[in-house]
């Protein structure tokens, strides 16, 4: 089990490096679930030995969340990952004077979708 969760986290590194496709995160994030299943399948001193051997931080990761947002002039820029929506405040003088929920069309996993967003005019 040991070599096989160095084989998993050094393909995510591998993937970091060369900028994977949605496709190739699924792949490996599968690869992470059989690993999960087999390693729970193992009984006894067995099952000791394998507890020792984890790949949730793989896991967690290409499930975890982020999002990122940049501006310019009146254009918001944002990067998103593992979100399908993003709401957006505007606040002026700290009131709310524009607020909207974005989707993200595309869905991916763990790859950055990009939202770009035209704010209105706001007096």
């Amino acid at each position: 089990m040991y070599a096989e969760q160095r084989e998993l986290s050094d393909e995510l590194g591998r993937l970091h490096r060369i900028n994977a496709d949605e496709k190739e995160y699924r792949s490996l994030y599968e690869k992470c679930k059989d690993f999960n299943k087999r390693k729970a399948a193992f009984k006894g001193q067995d099952a000791l030995l394998a507890a020792c051997w984890s790949v949730d931080d793989i896991t967690d990761e290409l499930t975890s969340t982020d999002i990122d947002c940049s501006a310019s002039k009146d254009t918001v820029a944002i990067s998103l990952r593992n979100l399908q929506d993003v709401e957006l405040s505007v606040l002026k003088d700290n009131k709310l004077v524009h607020k909207v929920t974005l989707q993200n069309p595309r869905k991916s996993f763990y790859v950055r979708d990009t939202i770009t967003y035209i704010l209105p005019k706001i007096n």
